[in-house]
């Protein structure tokens, strides 16, 4: 490796030891990549179950299930995948993470008109529900990401030497 000058070493600190989530943030990245999924899995299955049985009597009832159900599906995928890169650390993941919220709520928004708009009755509280529940988990955790001294300092954002500048650790 070659060794800095003064200056450059200035400019360039020394690579950081590999920061840590905790407290809060790390309530969060278990939301997304360990109790969203299992929540929103839990209710596929218990809205198939109760569905179902009166795909016969409501028409319509199957193809919002279907709808539903793959709306479900990019949520939960997204979120794990926006939970691992944030309990990683790795470059981006706060604005991937308010991404991810931000597409649940307009998600949510839009199944819930397509939801009260279709001839299928008895269907919208849930979905409505759903869409309100969208909106303060956003709006909670949007404020934490934005707010939080804990996601500064383990997000912060460092120059860093080219890997052939790095000095030599000994």
């Amino acid at each position: 490796m070659t060794q800095l000058s003064a200056a450059e070493a200035e400019v360039y600190p020394p690579l950081p030891e590999k920061k840590k989530v905790g407290g809060w943030l790390l309530v969060l990245c278990v939301g997304l990549t360990i109790l969203t999924p299992a929540a929103g899995l839990y209710g596929l299955v218990v809205g198939w179950r109760v569905a179902s049985p009166l795909f016969a009597k409501v028409p319509g009832l199957e193809s919002l299930m279907i709808l539903n159900s793959m709306l479900e599906l990019v949520l939960i995928s997204w979120a794990c995948v926006v939970g691992i890169k944030l309990w990683g650390v790795k470059e981006g993941a706060v604005a991937a993470v308010r991404g991810f919220m931000t597409a649940t709520v307009v998600l949510r928004g839009l199944l819930f008109l397509v939801v009260a708009f279709s001839p299928v009755r008895g269907v919208g509280l849930p979905a409505f529900v759903a869409f309100i529940q969208a909106i303060i988990f956003a709006s909670i955790w949007k404020s934490y990401l934005t707010n939080s001294k804990r996601v500064k300092a383990t997000f912060a954002e460092t120059p860093q030497a080219p890997p052939d500048l790095q000095p030599d650790v000994q």
